[in-house]
């Protein structure tokens, strides 16, 4: 009965945080955050370190080009996600959200007898 109860908590919690965002709204966790921030800490340090590598007079022409190149990423990336937003929003609401069926307990599964068996 406790767990029936907790699976019907979690579903309706499930249900309830995914009626209140939108379909495709996307939360990220404080520690996949951390990780990532974890990961541009070191890239960065690592690029400081190739850099310092090349002469003086080349560094400002070579942190120039790659940013350049690191903005036109950016309008790229943001162009595909304005085309997407915008199809997203064209596309229309979501008809019906596919609820994970919950089969119970596995003992009521398992160990269920039939009339004949309670007989004998």
């Amino acid at each position: 009965m406790f767990e029936e109860s907790q699976a019907a908590n979690r579903t309706s919690e499930a249900t309830t945080r995914r009626k209140s965002h939108d379909p495709t709204d996307v939360r990220y966790g404080t520690r996949s955050l951390l990780m990532v921030m974890a990961v541009v800490a070191v890239v960065s340090t690592a690029l400081g370190a190739f850099v310092r590598l090349f002469p003086a007079d080349v560094r400002p022409r070579l942190v120039v080009h790659w940013g350049i190149l690191f903005v036109m990423l950016g309008v790229c990336i943001a162009y595909n996600a304005r085309r997407r937003y915008v199809a997203e929003k064209q596309a229309g609401a979501v008809r019906f959200l596919l609820t994970p069926h919950s089969y119970g307990s596995s003992e009521k599964i398992c160990n269920t007898t039939t009339e004949e068996d309670a007989a004998n």
